[in-house]
């Protein structure tokens, strides 16, 4: 099992390599639209009100700080298929997006930046372009790994390849 879960080739979906891929992605699909709807509540308010400190602090805490890595295996999952240079090319969007709000935040924390200290609406800006990017890239990423987007509240059991009802 293990040499074949490793060097697997196969097309079926019996293969427990290809069911445990298809389990990441969707485990990281649904924790990214999660992500969604915690952007709002809790990245939202620190823009609006200029927190430069609670945008940095938040940038660097869950559910935020592993988006990154949970995007990364929406790529990497989806390099081989039809959709590989929209999902990629979604994911730099939201990573620029994501790092000017990071380096806006750090200017404003500074005082450095005249374009910062001027705008009081910079941060605000840059978070939304952060929450339509995310938007983008989870559509495309829903496409790229072949998963319905009404299928968020479910999970894959990876060993059986189950699809449970997800409990939070």
């Amino acid at each position: 099992f293990h040499d074949h879960f490793n060097h697997c080739h196969c097309t079926t979906s019996a293969c427990p390599r290809r069911r445990y891929q298809q389990s990441c992605k969707f485990n990281r699909f649904a924790s990214l639209s999660n992500l969604q709807t915690q952007l709002p509540i809790r990245l939202k308010p620190l823009a609006q009100s200029n927190n430069y400190v609670g945008i940095k602090q938040c940038l660097r805490e869950p559910p935020l700080s592993s988006m990154r890595k949970s995007m990364l295996t929406l790529v990497r999952g989806g390099e081989d298929g039809p959709k590989a240079g929209e999902l990629l090319l979604a994911y730099k969007q939201l990573i620029s997006a994501l790092e000017n709000l990071d380096a806006t935040a750090t200017l404003g924390m500074q005082g450095r930046s005249k374009k910062v200290m001027d705008d009081p609406f910079l941060l605000s800006l840059q978070y939304e372009e952060v929450e339509q990017a995310l938007g983008v890239f989870i559509e495309v990423g829903a496409a790229a790994a072949s998963i319905p987007l009404q299928d968020v509240g479910k999970q894959i059991d990876v060993r059986s390849g189950e699809v449970t009802p997800r409990v939070l």
